[in-house]
């Protein structure tokens, strides 16, 4: 259920940054990743809020817009949170109805999450695939398999360039699915890359040298 987890999560990340500038005070706005429902939690006044802390917060018949990766795709409504269960007590679901198959992440708020369109870019680009397998090396994962999801290119802030996101996973677990425990060498990871970075120190904010990138 959780295979394309970090995905999502790019998603919400971009989603976020690009319109944090937008929200109304005192307004709670959840978000919920589509697939599974993981409700990641919400945003009042500008600031990031728990799903433990709001999910008794969050109305039934609640209505959310709905994005793939790269578009809108419409409406859903949302029920109340409701947890995982015994062993997952501080996680919490959401169920969307209608199911939107493209959906990825559901925001309830009345504003464009995607103000700049985000652009699907080849993820076996060897520039790309070097670039995570070194990043990864930083992270103390010998001679990594490189296994990159997802691509997005995407002006986050509106400052006219461009920043990359990149997801990549790699459970080592040939069903696809997340395993009960994962053996050396698996990852979850998601990263991005700017020319603007440069001077920073990019493995230590979860970001990747934009050296020799594309673009």
């Amino acid at each position: 259920m959780l295979k394309t987890t970090v995905e999502r999560t790019l998603v919400v990340v971009a989603a976020l940054l690009m319109c944090a500038a937008a929200l109304r005070a005192a307004e709670l706005h959840p978000i919920v990743e589509v697939e599974s429902g993981y409700f990641f939690g919400a945003i009042s006044d500008g600031k990031w809020i728990k799903a433990d802390e709001t999910a008794k917060s969050i109305n039934d018949e609640t209505t959310y817009r709905v994005y793939g990766l790269t578009q809108a795709l419409g409406e859903a409504k949302g029920g109340k949170s409701k947890a995982e269960g015994a062993r997952c007590d501080e996680t919490f679901v959401v169920s969307l109805s209608p199911e939107l198959e493209e959906g990825v992440i559901a925001i309830a708020a009345s504003w464009n999450a995607l103000p700049r369109k985000p652009k699907m870019t080849d993820p076996t680009q060897k520039a790309y695939v070097d670039a995570v397998g070194d990043f990864l090396e930083t992270k103390e994962i010998k001679q990594p398999k490189v296994k990159i999801d997802n691509i997005l290119r995407v002006d986050q802030d509106g400052d006219g360039e461009e920043e990359v996101l990149i997801s990549a996973t790699n459970y080592l677990d040939k069903s696809g699915s997340v395993p009960m425990r994962s053996p050396a060498g698996s990852y979850s990871m998601a990263c991005a890359a700017s020319h603007r970075w440069q001077s920073e120190d990019p493995a230590s904010r979860g970001r990747i040298p934009s050296e020799g990138l594309p673009g």
